[in-house]
């Protein structure tokens, strides 16, 4: 009865060790992209203190470069610039290292 009880509470503490760690595994941030009127509006929410984000818009007539410095933990920034079906590509620098992502 008791080796029961210790079992089944190992594989309880195990489940929230693997919950926990692959919460903090996501990624810097999360990105959200909605095209609205000719417009893209790309809303970036920040999951862990960000140093500096970076994002390079290149369409055929011109490119748009974004930047925003010192974005805190659950703090989003939001960027509006005309709708391209070129790629979106967000340099994110954290304190873990720099990361390029395509959107």
């Amino acid at each position: 009865m008791l080796f029961e009880i210790c079992a089944g509470l190992v594989v309880i503490v195990c489940i929230a060790l693997i919950i926990y760690i692959l919460a903090k595994q996501s990624g810097p941030i999360s990105i959200e992209k909605k095209t609205d009127s000719g417009n893209t509006n790309l809303i970036i929410k920040a999951n862990r203190d960000i140093k500096s984000i970076e994002v390079i818009i290149s369409n055929e007539s011109e490119g748009h470069v974004f930047r925003r410095q010192n974005l805190k933990n659950g703090e989003s920034v939001q960027f509006v610039f005309p709708q391209t079906n070129e790629a979106i590509t967000i340099t994110v620098a954290d304190a873990t290292g720099t990361h390029t992502l395509k959107a």
